[in-house]
């Protein structure tokens, strides 16, 4: 069973800290929802776990640490779709459904 433990984790972007001391467990097949007001570092931890910010603390993935893995083992355990994807195709959506 996968396992993300998220402990001590603090984040700040030149001066302006955005969390500190953050700390969760994520067990396998379960589904977290992050709900805050804006500017309160929701994206900020979301673009930390898809490993595109580096960050003080561990965040550990089945005992691995994320920074040490590469991107391809990053991508297994996370999938992220933002509010701003685009995808222009010229087809109507039941096709888009099979494709």
């Amino acid at each position: 069973m996968s396992t993300i433990k998220i402990k001590q984790l603090s984040f700040s972007y030149n001066d302006k800290k955005v969390f500190s001391n953050l700390n969760f467990n994520l067990r396998n097949n379960r589904t977290l929802s992050i709900i805050a007001p804006s500017s309160n570092g929701k994206s900020t931890l979301l673009n930390i776990l898809s490993g595109k910010l580096s960050y003080d603390g561990s965040i550990l993935i089945d005992g691995n640490e994320l920074r040490d893995l590469s991107k391809d083992e990053v991508s297994y355990y996370f999938s992220i779709v933002t509010s701003n994807f685009k995808y222009k195709m010229n087809c109507f959506i039941d096709e888009f459904n099979y494709l």
